[in-house]
């Protein structure tokens, strides 16, 4: 039996996600300074909105809550939620059906996003990608 297992970096996500958030305020407070144009009362609110916005997507569970352990048996791989300790098993799909992208920062650290077509599982920062690549071609039709 052919076996591989690889997780997600929890922190990886979330500092994508800081920076992610960081340039959507920044570009949002440059868009907000058109309000400057009818009152700097308008450019205030729509400052108040975006700040509020962004706060409320850096407190939000959704990048705690991106911590996975991947493993693979033979052509069956099996998903644990770490957060909630449930297990999900995807099984019957041709290797096709997984999309790996990389950005130049994530080939240097030998990470990957993964995402499987008809389902719902897209992970970010998953570990050791070159060896999943390898698994996935050798053990998948």
């Amino acid at each position: 039996m052919n076996s591989f297992v690889t997780e997600t970096d929890n922190e990886y996500i979330r500092w994508q996600t800081y920076k992610t958030t960081i340039v959507l305020f920044v570009v949002l407070s440059l868009l907000a300074c058109f309000g400057f144009l009818i009152a700097w009362q308008t450019f205030l609110f729509i400052e108040i909105i975006v700040l509020i916005s962004c706060i409320a997507a850096l407190t939000s569970k959704k990048g705690i809550q991106h911590n996975y352990l991947l493993r693979f048996e033979d052509d069956r791989l099996y998903i644990t939620d770490r957060t909630n300790a449930n297990i999900y098993e995807v099984f019957d799909i041709p290797a096709s059906d997984f999309i790996i992208n990389q950005t130049k920062q994530e080939i240097k650290k030998d990470y990957c996003t993964l995402a499987i077509k008809n389902t719902v599982f897209v992970f970010g920062g998953v570990k050791n990608c070159n060896q999943l690549k390898k698994y996935i071609s050798d053990n998948y039709n």
